[in-house]
């Protein structure tokens, strides 16, 4: 037996916990099949094109095979702590939301069930809790089989607690906080501590995606150009299509394994329905005649024309000129993201304001008190909420208007609050207060977040898709010019050595693509929305791309 039993179970433990829907054997049988594959293919290019010996081809495929073995062996495992992170990262919000309706005597069932469809990271998993409770399990049975699903010790202490509360009849809220307190406090200097990391892993990814490949491209082409060693076409093509790539791929997902998890809000899905009507509602802002629909597909047409006209001047701008209303697209995103933001930012000051209010002070007047304190695009939305209430709408269709109108999951939660508060009754402003104070720690925490990283993506996609470019441009180009310059000194046909440096140009813009792909796949998901990739890659390749060539022609040996 290759595996022991014991070693069997804790994969399938972890695949359980990875939410991973495959028996153990099934993965490890896929596992080896994949690493027999991909080392095979390794050790015939090593052995036919790069002209090592038998032997050592055989060492290759032992060496790639063991590799590969032992680390999608430990992949299960990578996973489910991957996913108790991105549980992790807001559990300690949604626990003090819980505790909050608890304080304003909700009952435990429902505090729960609200959470659990407040959009938060770890929703998915409280909506399992609630469906397990309403199918007939207690909610401690239903909360402990939730810390089973989830290999974190952090999520175990809070379903304890969560534990201990209902059972002592929901009269544990400030027990809730302080516990979510504490878990804060530990992300903020679990955070600190990356940042203090950051700076040698950002060293660390540029010596690897950029002298690296500068080092070998400079040795291999003198060596091959000026002396009697052989460097072929393939060769190159194998260094950045694969190796550099592969190198840079690995350093990027180390990179990603150390970032903690951001407490960042769940963006809308691609073309959903609100998102669809927030474009909307943004092309009327912008003075488009033309329904959502009906303008991105007179966009395609204009982006094709552009293409065919653009694609005989310079193939990349045509090439870009078909991602026009991609481009578009992530541009109106960004300018709905920019008001969500505004409005967040807002939000303690608003909060602060109306807890300061005196006892007693209806709803409505707090609506209306907010849509006059001068809060940007906070007072304007409650503003017409405060007409539509004015008009005969009831107060909880008329806050829920709000979320609908905008794309922030801070909002949605204070709303959802507040219509809690006007459904049972309670005094608003006991409510607002302390969620003043969490919404405020949250944008401040979020800033943080946003802060730190923003040097990994300066360091990833600016340095690299910038610094990459203009360093292997200007050593083509230099070694370009010594191939013609001193020609006599290499015994290989000068036919030979343009061939390599033609097919050397072509391999780095290739590697440049990749490289922008991989980068804007990252970035994209640090920042919580994966699709902005697509525009990420689209700027960035073409830069590049663009960048390399326009170095490369223009610099010259004075």
């Amino acid at each position: 037996m290759l595996f022991a039993k014991s070693e069997i179970e804790d994969i399938q433990k972890a695949l359980i916990k990875a939410d991973l829907p495959l028996k153990s054997r099934d993965f490890l049988l896929i596992s080896i099949c994949f690493s027999l594959v991909l080392a095979l293919i390794v050790s015939i290019i090593s052995f036919y094109f790069l002209d090592l010996e038998l032997a050592y081809s055989i060492v290759v495929f032992i060496i790639v095979f063991s590799l590969l073995s032992l680390l999608l062996k430990r992949l299960p495992k990578m996973l489910s702590k991957a996913r108790a992170s991105s549980i992790e990262a807001d559990l300690s919000i949604a626990v003090r939301a819980i505790a909050i309706q608890l304080n304003m005597k909700v009952p435990f069932d429902v505090a729960l069930e609200n959470t659990a469809y407040a959009n938060y990271k770890c929703s998915q998993e409280l909506k399992r809790v609630v469906k397990e409770t309403n199918g007939g399990a207690s909610i401690p049975e239903a909360l402990y089989n939730m810390s089973e699903r989830i290999d974190s010790t952090i999520v175990k202490k809070i379903i304890v607690q969560l534990v201990r509360t209902y059972e002592e009849g929901g009269k544990g809220g400030n027990s809730l906080k302080k516990l979510a307190d504490e878990i804060i406090s530990m992300q903020k200097i679990r955070f600190r501590e990356f940042s203090a990391q950051l700076s040698f892993l950002g060293l660390l990814f540029i010596a690897f995606a950029c002298i690296a490949p500068t080092l070998s491209l400079t040795y291999g082409l003198v060596a091959s150009m000026f002396f009697d060693v052989k460097l072929s076409s393939f060769v190159v093509w194998l260094l950045f299509l694969l190796i550099f790539p592969l190198i840079n791929a690995g350093i990027i997902l180390y990179i990603r394994s150390k970032t903690p998890e951001l407490i960042t809000e769940t963006k809308e899905r691609f073309l959903s329905k609100k998102e669809k009507n927030l474009i909307a509602a943004e092309l009327k802002k912008l003075r488009v005649p033309l329904e959502i629909g009906k303008f991105f597909i007179a966009l395609s047409f204009f982006s094709l024309i552009a293409a065919g006209i653009f694609v005989y001047f310079n193939i990349y701008w045509g090439v870009v000129c078909l991602f026009i209303p991609l481009i578009i697209y992530f541009i109106i995103l960004y300018l709905i993201d920019q008001r969500s933001k505004e409005i967040e930012s807002y939000l303690p000051d608003a909060l602060f304001q109306v807890g300061a209010l005196e006892h007693g002070v209806p709803i409505e007047r707090i609506i209306q008190n907010i849509s006059r304190s001068g809060y940007g695009a906070l007072s304007v939305e409650f503003s017409m909420a405060s007409r539509q209430i004015s008009a005969g709408t009831n107060v909880e269709s008329a806050l829920a208007g709000i979320s609908e109108r905008n794309s922030s999951t801070i909002l949605d939660r204070m709303i959802l609050l507040l219509n809690q508060c006007y459904r049972i009754g309670k005094d608003v402003q006991s409510v607002i207060r302390e969620t003043a104070e969490d919404v405020f720690d949250l944008v401040t925490l979020a800033k943080e977040q946003a802060a730190i990283l923003a040097m990994q993506r300066y360091t990833i996609l600016f340095g690299g898709c910038i610094i990459i470019p203009i360093i292997l441009a200007f050593v083509i180009s230099v070694l370009g010019e010594l191939d013609y310059s001193l020609i006599s000194m290499s015994s290989a046909p000068a036919s030979e050595r343009k061939a390599l440096i033609e097919s050397t140009i072509s391999a780095i813009q290739a590697y440049l693509v990749i490289y922008a792909c991989l980068a804007s796949i990252f970035i994209a998901h640090q920042e919580g929305r994966t699709r902005k990739a697509v525009i990420y890659f689209v700027v960035f390749g073409a830069v590049s791309v663009l960048l390399f060539n326009f170095v490369r022609m223009n610099v010259t040996i004075t």
